[in-house]
């Protein structure tokens, strides 16, 4: 399994997108991972420690999923809804190499998270598409730093006599 490298701009419109869709299914985690489980974007309503556990657990699950699928003679299942007593996980399939998972309270709608994320999984697979052959190190190239002028002090030696 490669990794996926984004650009700044690729990073900044899928968190733009996930923005904007999780509110709209009233999602509390909402992030898209490649199929290892590694994150790539995510909208979060409270900082949760587990959120990359639970990204490659989603990842493992889906893994299953595909191969059940694969068994029955389908290619692969596109999505699986887990339905808990307090939340529930959405998972859905992009561009095959990539998850979003959506984690949702119990008085939201299975209907309504699968509506949102089929009206925005378009324009998440065009960004995510776009990565592959994208490796950090041409990311790197193509990036320009520049010190801001304040910084003309950067290697000058620290004042010995200074207090931290």
């Amino acid at each position: 399994m490669n990794g996926y490298a984004l650009r700044d701009d690729q990073g900044r419109a899928l968190n733009r997108l996930l923005n904007r869709i999780a509110g709209q299914m009233e999602a509390e985690a909402l992030l898209i991972s490649d199929i290892g489980g590694n994150i790539l974007a995510q909208e979060i309503r409270k900082e949760d420690e587990s959120i990359q556990t639970i990204a490659a657990l989603a990842a493992g699950s889906f893994a299953a999923t595909r191969e059940l699928a694969r068994m029955i003679g389908e290619p692969e299942f596109l999505s699986v809804f887990h339905r808990g007593r307090e939340q529930s996980i959405f998972m859905q399939s992009l561009a095959s190499q990539f998850l979003v998972v959506a984690i949702v309270q119990k008085t939201t709608a299975q209907g309504l998270v699968k509506l949102c994320l089929e009206k925005i999984a378009p324009e998440l697979e065009v960004i995510l598409t776009a990565t592959a052959g994208q490796s950090l190190a041409d990311i790197a190239a193509d990036t320009k730093l520049e010190l801001a002028d304040d910084d003309d002090d950067l290697f000058d030696e620290p004042d010995p006599d200074a207090q931290e």
